[in-house]
């Protein structure tokens, strides 16, 4: 078991979250994965953000468009 969990914040083309999803990273090996699945499964999703603590590490959206911040 670890302390790094992943948050994803799918967020509407008007920028409103829509939802929040958290997983645990041992339980997640590939968040793009399941960021993209989470595109997927939300028609009103427009893009999703991925968290690791305070700190967005991606994000992806439905136009296929991916922004990795730098660590």
């Amino acid at each position: 078991m670890t302390d790094l969990f992943y948050t994803y914040v799918a967020r509407s083309r008007s920028d409103a979250a829509t939802f929040l999803d958290i997983g645990e990273a041992d339980a997640c090996p590939d968040p793009t994965a399941h960021a993209l699945g989470l595109l997927d499964d939300h028609p009103s999703c427009d893009h999703v953000e991925i968290w690791v603590g305070e700190a967005c590490v991606a994000v992806l959206s439905r136009q296929g468009q991916t922004h990795v911040a730098e660590a």
